[in-house]
């Protein structure tokens, strides 16, 4: 019998546009959007697994030459929030499985 699911978020139930907030992110703090990319495709494990916290990555994007004078962490997600959306079809059938688990 199974009693529980378990969904990803990050595209999956949120259809995520990874590059475009990379890219958006990096540019608004001044630095290349191929830096915060190899960063992602180098380290991804390490941010994965916790052994990266944001406030590293934020300290390794200024250490890259980004702005000092701006919250890192407001920007990020305003460019996580204008590159997502809600994948509804899959919402629907979780909210069907639900019903019955």
């Amino acid at each position: 019998m199974i009693k529980t699911i378990i969904f990803d978020i990050g595209g999956v139930i949120k259809k995520t546009n990874f590059k475009a907030i990379y890219s958006g992110f990096a540019l608004r703090i001044g630095i290349s959007p191929e830096i915060v990319i190899n960063y992602h495709k180098e380290k991804m494990d390490d941010i994965l697994l916790g052994y990266i916290s944001l406030e590293q990555f934020w300290q390794d994007m200024k250490n890259a030459g980004g702005k000092t004078d701006i919250s890192y962490e407001d920007v990020w997600l305003d460019e996580a929030n204008k590159n997502t959306e809600i994948n509804e079809e899959l919402l629907s059938i979780v909210k069907e499985l639900r019903k019955k688990i």
